[in-house]
């Protein structure tokens, strides 16, 4: 899980967040995230995904599952246990 605006600003993702449904947008190119706080499935592309985790807001930030952002906008994740990081390749 991370915060999801400096994820997206990694990724060079333009983000949006909709406060009457809760719902966060990631955007890159031609692919499209989505999800909404408390809810265990996102949406990559119009396409329904389940999430490791749901998303969560802690204090004004919204944090998210790093699988399902990376690979949802065509990056692949890798964690490396020895280190305890997360390395996107894309």
């Amino acid at each position: 899980m991370a915060q999801a605006r400096p994820l997206a600003q990694a990724m060079g993702a333009a983000i949006g967040w909709n406060n009457d449904s809760q719902t966060l947008t990631l955007t890159r190119g031609n692919r499209t995230a989505r999800c909404q706080i408390g809810s265990e499935v996102g949406l990559v592309n119009g396409q329904g995904q389940f999430l490791d985790e749901p998303p969560i807001l802690v204090g004004e930030a919204v944090v998210i599952p790093i699988r399902f952002a990376a690979e949802g906008l065509g990056y692949q994740a890798h964690w490396d246990e020895r280190r305890r990081l997360v390395n996107l390749v894309g």
